[in-house]
């Protein structure tokens, strides 16, 4: 079973994600992360945020790992 913890990437259906909560239940919260920034402050905008149980089969299908670099 895919497990996700507070500050894991991860590709929801396809797109660079990041886990920016959880809760005490089996819940996290994906922020998809826009390919636009603003011109005054250099954020990402366009930034969609999803709450989905972790054991949903929606979940376990939409997220992929992804392999970070590591020392």
């Amino acid at each position: 079973m895919k497990t996700a913890k507070l500050g894991d990437y991860l590709l929801w259906n396809g797109k660079l994600a990041k886990v920016v909560a959880t809760s005490d239940s089996p819940m996290v919260c994906i922020q998809n992360i826009g390919d636009k920034k603003c011109p005054h402050c250099e954020q990402f905008i366009d930034m969609d945020q999803t709450w989905i149980i972790v054991s949903s089969p929606m979940f376990q299908e939409g997220a992929e790992p992804i392999q970070t670099i590591s020392d």
